[in-house]
């Protein structure tokens, strides 16, 4: 064990602290410090830790919190640190970075390119499918109006492109937000066209090695590639990296991952969502991130179901990671209780 480390805790559920910062890891991990280093109360932040599961019914599997580039706290309850959790709809966050990382390497052109344009041999097999009509920046966005199809019923399906094009477009006027897994389906095949690889190979070539993400697992459909709207699993303390570089602008360490301008225009409040998520004051929804006002502060976050949170507060330098157990039932009385949780670390950030 690294002498200058020591724990309040012991076994599995642990609140990893250091005597102060320290530099970086060698592989991309995080460097890490006490919290009352980082403008934390240390004893307070062990108090909200002890205190989680219980608050979330035990759905909280592990939280991460990271403060001014140093990880400050880690507690994951009932399983090794570097365990892997699912982290569902926050899969579609991830995969909005890469469209940005495909934009800034030009093999996409823009967001307003339609999807016919984006995948010209598959839409000359249905050309009058309306989803040929609908443009990258309506997927991101949630307003493209495809009929849904269950999430699970998408994994199974072994022509996904196929089904896909068979469903009805649904697009007022007025842009309105309608969640669509169906939409974001598209995003796997859009990008493998865009870069000739696989989702999952260009996430790791573009996106997990210079974060240092080294462990991970990505569930795949019935058509044999991963998915782009939910199946990615990572432990909470690479789960915070995705919020903490979209927090820095796009970069790690001294590399500039994701484009700035992306990240910029991701994070822009683009359509009013339908979910809320006290305490969160939801107000808005950019390139399948939500933002949001928390405790006064500017907040963004991805949202899996369950409460999988990779959320980022710009302005107090802090970025925090849920992993949580799906729910049996409604998950809304979860997503609260959860994000209740984040909200107590929030208040603490001095």
């Amino acid at each position: 064990m690294n002498p200058r480390r020591r724990f309040l805790s012991t076994g599995l559920s642990t609140l990893a602290l250091a005597a102060g910062p320290q530099a970086y890891a060698a592989g991309g991990d995080w460097p890490e410090a006490s919290p009352d280093s980082q403008g934390i109360d240390t004893a307070a932040l062990q108090a909200v830790f002890d205190g989680a599961q219980d608050k979330t019914s035990f759905a909280l599997n592990g939280v991460a919190v990271v403060r001014n580039g140093f990880l400050v706290g880690e507690r994951v309850y009932g399983y090794p640190t570097s365990s892997l959790f699912v982290i569902n709809s926050v899969t579609k966050s991830v995969v909005s970075m890469l469209v940005g990382i495909a934009l800034g390497q030009g093999k996409i052109g823009s967001v307003d390119q339609t999807v016919g344009e984006l995948l010209p041999e598959v839409a000359a097999k249905a050309p009058g499918a309306a989803v040929n009509r609908i443009t990258l920046a309506q997927i991101l966005t949630q307003t493209s109006g495809l009929e849904e199809v269950d999430a699970i019923s998408l994994s199974q399906t072994p022509d996904l492109i196929a089904r896909v094009q068979a469903q009805a477009v649904h697009r007022a006027d007025r842009p309105t937000w309608a969640y669509s897994d169906t939409a974001i389906s598209l995003l796997a095949p859009i990008l493998a066209q865009a870069t000739g690889v696989s989702l999952e190979d260009y996430a790791r070539q573009v996106l997990f090695a210079p974060l240092g993400i080294e462990r991970f697992s990505w569930d795949h459909g019935s058509d044999g590639s991963a998915m782009s709207w939910f199946g990615l699993k990572l432990s909470p303390r690479d789960l915070v990296k995705i919020a903490w570089v979209m927090a820095e602008g796009g970069r790690w360490h001294d590399a500039q991952v994701v484009p700035q301008s992306w990240v910029k225009e991701s994070l822009q409040p683009r359509i009013l969502p339908a979910w809320r998520v006290p305490p969160m004051a939801v107000d808005g929804y950019g390139y399948l991130w939500f933002t949001g006002t928390l405790n006064g502060h500017r907040a963004f976050w991805g949202w899996g179901f369950g409460s999988q949170f990779t959320l980022l507060v710009p302005s107090l330098r802090l970025a925090i990671a849920t992993a949580a157990t799906a729910p049996r039932g409604t998950a809304t009385k979860q997503n609260v209780a959860v994000m209740g949780v984040v909200s107590e670390i929030v208040a603490l950030a001095r």
